[in-house]
């Protein structure tokens, strides 16, 4: 309304994210699209908010396997992360770039992005950025068949979540785990942390049904309440009415 157009891009980004979050691809692409489209027509000079754009970007292209697009919005969060002074924006483009660099067989390359990753995170001191570089350290040695150092970096990633009750990226690396025994060739411990990975993993989808069932059994008694309200203030005002027409009779 007051055209503001920066804040308009900014609040479009953040729509894009939520539906990131939903794992809504293609509405989270609509909205990206329309928060770079006003960014580039009107020339801003924002890298902390480019570089977010570009990295929403990357996440959405690679669901939506466009590889192309996602190199190229990936280059672009690393340019622009680079001219910011936000050590979690450049945490987080190293890491997408690392998994950018695994998924187009690339594991050297990636290899080298996660060490950066965890150096600048280890630098800052940042708990959850430490676990995540050494979470994608440990899938780039395992694409190199380095299954030790993988080993090594996965149980620490693990260990990190664990204490941080990041259910979600525990069960994630536990698959870690059970793929570089696989690897290694112990399938005992192989299959310890694969059923680990699915026994946890159904516990976490059940937990997040439930509160998804729960909550829409709130909305439906919220809205069952509202026609109640509505319907008991109709009487009422029938009610009013009768008496009205009684007294003016």
């Amino acid at each position: 309304g007051c055209g503001d157009k920066l804040q308009i891009a900014r609040v479009l980004s953040n729509i894009s994210t939520v539906y990131i979050r939903m794992e809504e691809w293609e509405k989270a692409d609509h909205y990206l699209s329309q928060a770079l489209d006003i960014y580039h027509e009107q020339a801003f000079s924002n890298p902390f908010a480019e570089a977010i754009l570009h990295i929403n970007g990357s996440v959405i292209t690679k669901y939506l396997n466009r590889p192309d697009e996602r190199v190229a919005h990936i280059n672009e969060a690393m340019k622009m992360a680079a001219k910011t002074s936000s050590y979690r924006v450049k945490l987080t483009a190293l890491m997408n770039l690392s998994a950018m660099q695994q998924d187009h067989g690339m594991p050297q390359e990636a290899m080298e992005s996660s060490i950066a990753c965890l150096r600048l995170a280890e630098t800052y001191n940042e708990p959850r950025g430490i676990a995540n570089c050494n979470e994608s350290l440990a899938e780039s040695y395992l694409l190199l068949n380095q299954t030790d150092q993988a080993l090594e970096h996965a149980f620490l990633a693990l260990d990190t979540y664990e204490k941080r009750k990041n259910r979600k990226r525990y069960i994630y690396v536990s698959n870690i785990i059970a793929n570089i025994y696989e690897a290694s060739g112990d399938f005992k411990l192989a299959l310890k942390y694969y059923k680990q990975y699915a026994v946890q993993g159904k516990e976490y989808l059940f937990d997040a049904r439930r509160k998804e069932l729960f909550d829409l059994q709130e909305r439906f008694e919220a809205k069952e309440k509202e026609h109640e309200i509505v319907l008991l203030k109709t009487e009422n005002a029938l009610s009013s009415a009768r008496l009205a027409e009684q007294e003016a009779r």
